[in-house]
């Protein structure tokens, strides 16, 4: 994994149900796997549920992103 240097293409954002980078590209479940485990990846967003994220809360310093 690289490491984080502020650079554009590390910057995603969270638009609406989908964590996006480059509006075009967003994380995604590798072979929509809903194993614990599964591999992320970065993919063209094409409106899949393993494209669909939601956040919760788990303390006040802790989010945990977890696959609709």
């Amino acid at each position: 994994m690289m490491p984080f240097n502020n650079r554009p293409l590390q910057h995603w954002r969270l638009v609406g149900n989908r964590i996006m980078k480059n509006g075009q590209e967003c994380l995604d479940i590798s072979q929509a796997n809903r194993s614990d485990g599964a591999g992320v990846i970065s993919y063209n967003y094409g409106g899949a549920v393993n494209q669909h994220w939601h956040l919760e809360y788990t303390t006040a310093d802790d989010v945990e992103c977890v696959v609709s």
